[in-house]
């Protein structure tokens, strides 16, 4: 519970204003009391209405109601995450019990629509932005998501990375906070493994990359996205481009010749992965260009598997 009991002041390290107010009610969050949480709030927002800080408040207030967590019994493992697995009398496997999250959605709007106010009236309050950005990834809202990190690139541009946090304090390393929680909001979308989401977010995905044009994760994370969804030509475009800048980062070269394999182009294929043998780079990648010698050679090699290829830089 207390990981998320205040998504805005967690979003960027920020330091608790000495007003009591603020530090009781952080507490009471902390502590999982909402019925005393809503009750300072109601005197915090009569002693001190124009507190900006009350916008992050309501915000996260609205979302520790929103959400519940359950325990669930399901036949299919999860993909992550904690889980007990239950046996049958013949110690054959019947089954999982896993914890699982659910969210009120009317109440996650309701914190959309707090914070919203919070970002029309401080529009360059970074905290408000990923807090908002980081709920909706939990929530499961993509497209609350994709929006939230579109506009705070927007505004990135227009403020030239000169953000506020808590108190309204100038944020410093702002570039790095930025970059870093849109790198973290494209991956959930990545790996969301929904055709329609990554379809929706591929605008964004080279949107970001075009602004963080010298980081190879945004690069190399378009290019996955557009392999993901049929765009073969602009994946490779983006590996192509991501090898440029970093021409020792090995999974960009797996990729582009994954792709030349998958369209015929075994020349070309075969040329890449032997350079990716010789040439010194990571383990993982030699692996790879390795097996895709293997198969196109004819050698019995285990087969690739895609998924591999597109794994990030780190």
């Amino acid at each position: 519970m207390k990981k998320i009991v205040a998504l805005i002041g967690l979003a960027v390290a920020l330091a608790l204003s000495a007003g009591n107010y603020r530090i009781l009610f952080n507490a009471s969050l902390s502590d999982g009391k909402l019925g005393l949480a809503d009750s300072l709030l109601r005197e915090w927002s009569t002693a001190t209405p124009d507190d900006p800080e009350l916008y992050a408040a309501r915000f996260n207030l609205l979302l520790n109601r929103a959400r519940t967590q359950a325990l669930v019994l399901s036949a299919e493992s999860a993909k992550d995450g904690d889980q007990w697995t239950l046996t049958d009398s013949a110690g054959n496997r019947a089954g999982f019990i896993r914890g699982e999250t659910t969210w009120d959605s009317l109440l996650v709007d309701s914190a959309f629509r707090e914070i919203d106010r919070g970002i029309s009236a401080f529009p360059d309050r970074i905290d408000f932005r990923l807090g908002k950005a980081a709920a909706a990834a939990m929530a499961g809202d993509w497209i609350a998501v994709i929006g939230t990190v579109d506009n705070l690139l927007d505004r990135d541009a227009i403020n030239r990375g000169h953000w506020f946090g808590s108190d309204n304090l100038v944020q410093a390393s702002a570039d790095t906070i930025v970059t870093e929680a849109v790198y973290e909001r494209l991956c959930d979308l990545y790996n969301t493994e929904s055709r329609s989401v990554i379809e929706e977010t591929l605008p964004l995905a080279a949107k970001a990359a075009k602004r963080m044009e010298s980081d190879v994760r945004f690069l190399n994370l378009a290019g996955g996205m557009n392999y993901g969804v049929g765009n073969i030509d602009s994946a490779l475009t983006y590996f192509e481009e991501a090898a440029r800048i970093a021409p020792h980062d090995g999974i960009p070269l797996t990729n582009i010749a994954y792709i030349n394999y998958q369209k015929g182009d075994t020349v070309r294929a075969l040329e890449i992965c032997r350079k990716i043998q010789e040439g010194g780079y990571d383990d993982r990648s030699v692996e790879i260009a390795t097996q895709m010698i293997g198969q196109i050679t004819g050698k019995t090699m285990p087969e690739i598997e895609v998924h591999i290829l597109f794994l990030l830089s780190a």
